[in-house]
This record gives C-alpha cells, sequence and structure tokens, in this order.
C-alpha cells in the first residue's frame, strides 16, 4: 500500500486496520477449515513454498510420534526461533500447534472415510494417546471424533 506525503493519520490508521483485520481472517480460516492451499493464506511466493515445505514435511512424518519441534526445525534446516516466527507470522499458530493442527485435518479426512476406528486414526496420525487426541480434536472441531462419519 502507499500513502502520498504528507499523509493524514487517519488514512494510516484504516490502511492499518484493513491490513491487520486481513491476517486475522486467513488466520482463522486455515486454522478452522479442513484443509486450505497455502496460496490462499500466503502473502508472497516465497511464503506460499515456505509453507508448503512445512506442510510436506509434517505430512512425510505424520504416523511418526516421536516427530517433534527439533526433527521438524533439523528437516526443515533453519532455527526454532526462526521457524517459530515465520509460522506464527503466516498461520498465527505456534511451530507445535502447526504440527497438531495438520495431524488433525488428516484425522478429520480419515474420520470421514469411516475406514478406520478413533484409535486407530489418533496412532496414524502420530498421537500416541487417543484419549489426548480425542481431546484436541473436539478444542478444534467442536465435536468428538467418534461423531464423525462417514
Amino acid at each position: 500500500s502507499y500513502l502520498a506525503k504528507p499523509f493524514r493519520t487517519e488514512e494510516l490508521k484504516v490502511k492499518i486496520d484493513s491490513v491487520l483485520s486481513f491476517r486475522r481472517e486467513l488466520i482463522r480460516r486455515y486454522s478452522s477449515a479442513s484443509a486450505l492451499p497455502a496460496e490462499s493464506i500466503a502473502h508472497t511466493a516465497k511464503d506460499e513454498a515456505f509453507l508448503n515445505e512445512a506442510t510436506r514435511v509434517v505430512h512425510a512424518h505424520l504416523d511418526d510420534t516421536k516427530f517433534d519441534v527439533d526433527e521438524f526445525c533439523a528437516e526443515m534446516k533453519i532455527s526454532r526461533t526462526l521457524l517459530h516466527n515465520k509460522l506464527k507470522h503466516i498461520t498465527g499458530l505456534s511451530t507445535t500447534e502447526f504440527i497438531r493442527t495438520i495431524r488433525l485435518k488428516k484425522a478429520f479426512v480419515y474420520l470421514k472415510k469411516g475406514d478406520f476406528s478413533v484409535a486407530e486414526v489418533a496412532y496414524k496420525c502420530g498421537f500416541n494417546d487417543p484419549n489426548y487426541f480425542s481431546k484436541c480434536f473436539r478444542k478444534m472441531y467442536q465435536v468428538f471424533p467418534s461423531r464423525v462419519n462417514g
């Protein structure tokens, strides 16, 4: 956005509010949708490529219960702080929340198909404890995983 000098303070505030509300809406859509392409939330092609790579890495380790932030950083070849800051900037989620969200979105897909039990889906999506999985799933989707049917 461009503002000609001298600019009015009101105009600057309106532009800032517009950008912030747009980012909040993108973050809300990303965190609630079962699948949302990176291009719809990334500001730049560089952010989109980063988000696609981060998503690919998490999907590659989806069923690995030992996959954690340190391993994620190693796969992405960036520091923990940089990974956290980039994910927080693009998606509004911390690194741990990002991993959990991708796992829960995949779990939703598995549960919708109806081929697996809740416990099987939990393990397939990298959760050690089906009860913890159910708690996280319910928090994200406001429904128990057993109530999702194909």
